[in-house]
């Protein structure tokens, strides 16, 4: 019983854990699509999302 409850525990972290992956992908998406395009491949546009609550909390999660 206990290797069972071991395993249902580590399929609910994993779980957890994957959602929190997606949904941090998610939030920074959003931030990087609202930068402006020229920006893109420069290191002008990490500064820029250093910038944005929405992209650090992405990086957060």
């Amino acid at each position: 019983m206990l290797g069972f409850m071991a395993t249902v525990v580590a399929v609910v972290a994993a779980l957890a854990a994957a959602c929190c992956f997606a949904v941090a992908a998610v939030m920074q998406q959003a931030a990087a699509a609202s930068e402006p395009e020229n920006a893109s491949l420069r290191p002008r546009l990490f500064l820029g999302l250093l910038r944005r609550p929405l992209w650090l909390a992405g990086a957060e999660m």
